[in-house]
């Protein structure tokens, strides 16, 4: 892939950490390399669960969210994965993950792009 994503690509040559598995699937949405993209944030969620680290998992959970929505359309699958998040934050409800994932959380196609927009 190359680029940053190549740098996350070279991480995992050492190590299958759910960082750079989620460093990866940002940086290969960010490409708008679909397939990459959630199959390295999906390895990474699994990886922070085993983990259990909520806000790993949650965060990486929306970001798949996005992705399904951005690139398959699949508000189903999104909505699976945010209420999933959700339920992982319930116990910790001062996480910043918690913004993140109600934005995902919208169930819109036409708003899975709001990570790609400019903030103002």
């Amino acid at each position: 892939m190359g680029g940053g994503a190549g740098a996350f690509e070279e991480a995992l040559l050492e190590e299958d950490s759910p960082e750079a598995l989620e460093g990866l699937g940002a940086a290969a949405s960010w490409l708008e390399d679909a397939q990459v993209a959630i199959d390295a944030r999906e390895r990474a969620y699994r990886l922070f669960r085993e983990r259990a680290d909520a806000d790993g998992a949650a965060r990486t959970a929306a970001g798949v969210a996005n992705d399904l929505l951005t690139f398959r359309g699949d508000p189903a699958a999104a909505a699976g994965l945010a209420t999933g998040a959700r339920r992982g934050l319930e116990d910790r409800p001062g996480s910043p993950v918690i913004a993140w994932r109600d934005r995902v959380e919208v169930g819109s196609p036409a708003t899975a792009r709001w990570s790609r927009l400019p903030m103002s």
